[in-house]
């Protein structure tokens, strides 16, 4: 059962995800949440939705040209 806020939760884990550059695996995702403070129960229930919002936030950004790594 996924947190009542969620999608706060999932946010900042995508958001630390990007700063500390998007993993290829959940299970990568997964020590980068624990490693920084969020608690593992809801890193295990929301490490894939904050995996799929980084990539897509990421994905966002280079198309709007907002990256360098676009150029």
């Amino acid at each position: 059962m996924k947190p009542a806020n969620a999608k706060d939760i999932v946010a900042a884990m995508a958001e630390q995800l990007r700063k500390a550059g998007i993993p290829e695996t959940e299970r990568e995702a997964i020590r980068i949440l624990t490693a920084h403070g969020f608690r593992y129960g809801d890193v295990l229930a929301l490490a894939d939705d904050a995996l799929v919002a980084a990539r897509q936030a990421a994905v966002t950004e280079a198309m709007a040209g907002g990256s360098d790594a676009a150029a």
